[in-house]
């Protein structure tokens, strides 16, 4: 065997051991992948959450985007497009089997395809994801490692294909879901040609100092391939930020623990923990400040903890606790009072002085559930329960929370049958501008021709869309119909702006802008003739990622309002920071304005600050002559009710819009 040969032979040993690492990883970060779209799969069947879908799933990795609800026709609509991902249209048309993998064929970045049933729902559909297999390749290999992947017909599919030429490669089979691909690696392939010069100078110039200068390097070779395989495995079992078991770990270790459990006729309990006023305190102090004290947080849970408990950092502020072996929900609450005490202990860092609460949600096995899921499933929504009732809250799932789930359930499913039954319209009312006599904008409201319950008004049925995250489809569909009757007003002359409620699942990642783009686009509107009105409770309590998509928005040309604004001037602070050009005041405030000193000197204080920040004020409430008056006394310009008009189908509002630029 030449020297040459003898080098490319040790060189395969010692990638052999990378290579078998990266596909051993690849493997275990798809089955938890594939494992997080099931457990969302679960969570969009019950619909138990306030925040949208990425706040119930906490199990949902970055890895996993472009989720998209298919429907059994092959229309497709994305339901959590993570931030950059690319249009719905991308899945439409497809079938795909249930919990299988495919690679993508179309000429896109080449990916893999995770399909997982919808329970519960009739007709079936499935909810399908998609994973950058570069980007993912890329996380797994670290530096240093060079990687490639082929099918078993030899073609390529994601990588450097050259490196299956290289002498001195690892390639090792990769089986996924029944398919035979090919994995490759190579440590060393990028390394500096001057090695190899060195090789060749060695040789020339001794045997003894060539394999001198090869033991070194092959010592070298050695201890950066140990190096990198260490910072993969911890990469791959820790959070980066608190040093905690990973997510990923910890969704393969949960049902692995319910198992053994479940043969030993044990119990646990699961615990999620959510940080109090978390956002507002990394806003405050800086985003390395609250990286300490998430850190510090892991850390004193972890010192509550037995050795046979698990804890693990989930997204964002969230924890997630996994008590082994208790005896009664008892020994749970105790539990949680040590961690509650450890977290009354101020946090120091950086100079700082923190106050840390936590609220918490707590699901029993097997009581509350046998599978991981759905445990986590229900501890998430005593969480939100909990956070309900204030900071430092805690709560077990129980049955009325049962209840509540299985009704929302079911009314999420009628909601999606009734938007595939085209059971919805938008109806609308004009805000009228009281110095010209014209109408100003349209107001929008969704109503349901529910075939069982007869007409519903919005308020009968948007909490349960906005808790379950149908309010998402619902809101898109809304938009299209409002672009459709933007159109027809076009038609008949009347240049009228529309507004449309909105809420905060709505808005939860930027690229939400993009896909509203594309519907401004194929009905030929400009985005300039909207007004996405957000509930001032909503906007207060809009996280980092919503405020980027209202901002990503407003850059296409739409306007913001608050609606109801002034019911707890909640939102006095929030106009500094979101683009609002128009307050719809809550109707009971302004028609008490005159009662009293107290409420006139509220009013004339909104009207100053609407002059300040160049904002329109809506006033809500025209329901009489009488009222009309005392609104037009105390200087509101634009005003709507039922004095002028119903909330009513279009074609009769447009009448009457029509109507008052005729007088």
């Amino acid at each position: 065997m030449s020297l040459s040969d003898s080098q490319n032979e040790r060189a395969r040993s010692g990638n052999d051991a990378v290579v078998e690492t990266l596909r051993e990883m690849l493997t275990q970060q798809i089955q938890v992948d594939q494992l997080a779209l099931e457990h969302l799969a679960l969570q969009v069947a019950n619909h138990d959450s306030a925040h949208g879908l990425p706040a119930i799933s906490p199990l949902l990795p970055s890895m996993l985007t472009n989720i998209t609800w298919v429907q059994p026709s092959g229309a497709s609509v994305q339901l959590f497009p993570a931030e950059g991902g690319s249009a719905q249209s991308q899945f439409e048309g497809e079938q795909r089997p249930p919990l299988k993998l495919v690679s993508q064929q179309d000429g896109s970045a080449p990916a893999l395809v995770l399909a997982v049933p919808l329970s519960g729902q009739k007709p079936a559909s499935q909810l399908v994801g998609r994973l950058d297999l570069a980007q993912l390749l890329e996380r797994l290999s670290g530096t240093g490692v060079a990687v490639a992947i082929r099918d078993e017909q030899g073609r390529p599919i994601v990588g450097e294909q050259q490196l299956f030429s290289a002498a001195d490669s690892a390639v090792l089979p990769l089986e996924l879901e029944g398919q035979r691909w090919e994995l490759v690696g190579n440590v060393s392939h990028n390394r500096p040609m001057e090695r190899l010069s060195l090789l060749i100078w060695g040789l020339l110039s001794g045997l003894a100092l060539v394999v001198g200068w090869a033991s070194y390097q092959w010592t070298q070779l050695k201890r950066e391939q140990q190096a990198t395989l260490a910072t993969m495995r911890y990469q791959t079992h820790h959070d980066l930020v608190t040093g905690l078991p990973s997510q990923s770990y910890f969704a393969q270790r949960l049902d692995q623990v319910l198992s053994e459990l479940a043969r030993e006729d044990k119990e646990c309990a699961l615990i999620v923990l959510e940080l109090d006023n978390f956002v507002e305190l990394s806003e405050t102090l800086g985003n390395e400040v609250g990286k300490e004290v998430l850190r510090q947080v892991g850390q004193r849970l972890s010192e509550c903890l037995r050795k046979s408990d698990i804890v693990s950092r989930l997204e964002g502020h969230q924890f997630v606790i996994l008590l082994r072996d208790i005896s009664d929900a008892i020994q749970a609450d105790l539990m949680i009072e040590k961690i509650q005490g450890s977290l009354r202990d101020r946090f120091e860092v950086q100079g700082q002085t923190c106050a840390v609460s936590a609220s918490v949600g707590i699901a029993l096995f097997p009581i509350d559930g046998e599978s991981g899921s759905l445990l986590l499933q229900r501890a998430d929504l005593a969480l939100r329960e909990a956070a309900k009732q204030g900071a430092a809250s805690q709560m077990f799932f129980n049955e009325e929370l049962r209840e509540e789930s299985e009704h929302y359930q079911a009314m999420n499913g009628d909601i999606l049958r009734g938007i595939e039954a085209r059971e919805f319209e938008l109806v609308y009312q004009p805000v009228i501008d009281l110095n010209q006599g014209v109408a100003h904008v349209l107001e929008a409201e969704l109503r349901w021709h529910h075939p069982e319950r007869g007409l519903l008004p919005s308020q009968t049925f948007i909490p349960a869309a906005n808790r379950t995250g149908a309010i998402r489809l619902l809101g898109e569909w809304a938009l299209r119909q409002a672009c459709k009757d933007l159109r027809a007003l076009q038609e008949d002359g009347l240049p009228l702006a529309i507004s449309l409620p909105k809420y905060p699942s709505e808005f939860y990642v930027r690229s939400v802008a993009e896909q509203y783009r594309g519907i401004f686009r194929e009905n030929g509107v400009a985005a300039s003739q909207f007004i996405f009105s957000i509930d001032e409770s909503n906007l207060v309590s809009a996280s980092p990622p919503r405020k980027q998509a209202v901002d990503a928005l407003a850059a296409l040309g739409v306007r913001f309002a608050i609606s109801n604004f002034g019911a707890s001037f909640a939102a006095l602070n929030y106009l500094d920071d979101y683009p609002v050009t128009y307050l719809n005041l809550a109707a009971q405030f302004a028609i008490q304005e005159n009662e009293s000193s107290a409420s006139a000197t509220l009013i004339e204080v909104v009207a100053k600050l609407a002059a300040h920040y160049k904002i329109d004020v809506v006033a809500g409430g025209a329901d009489s002559e009488e009222r009309l008056e005392l609104l037009k006394a105390c200087g509101y310009r634009f005003v709507k009710g039922r004095y002028f008009i119903e909330a009513a189908p279009l074609s009769k509002v447009a009448a009457y819009c029509d109507s008052l630029g005729e007088s």
